[in-house]
């Protein structure tokens, strides 16, 4: 993972530094880390902070958690299948032992 800064010194330069990122799509900003000596209401300047280190987005996590679940429900409706196979499998198997007399 590597990590870059930009300084800037406007509202401007900041927004055209974070639309680069964006474009580009191999950077995600961390931190907007304002200089000491800005004041609230004061035009902005400081320092961003980038990663190459792409975290993916809302929608991604939410995909990616739905495919999960829906892998978990099929592992799930494998087994009742396989619940039901040898429940059948049993009782075929105890009526035969009871018909042969090994079952009272």
């Amino acid at each position: 993972m590597a990590e870059y800064t930009r300084h800037y010194d406007n509202l401007q330069e900041r927004l055209a530094f974070i639309k680069e990122a964006e474009d580009t799509k191999a950077w995600q900003m961390l931190h907007d880390n304002f200089d000491s000596d800005w004041e609230p209401g004061s035009e902005p300047h400081g320092t961003l902070v980038f990663t190459d280190d792409i975290l993916p987005t809302p929608e991604e996590l939410a995909e990616a958690a739905e495919r999960k679940a829906m892998e978990k429900a099929e592992e799930l409706i494998d087994a009742i299948d396989n619940l039901a196979q040898a429940k059948v499998f049993l009782k075929r198997l105890c009526k035969r032992l009871f018909r042969s007399g090994a079952l009272p």
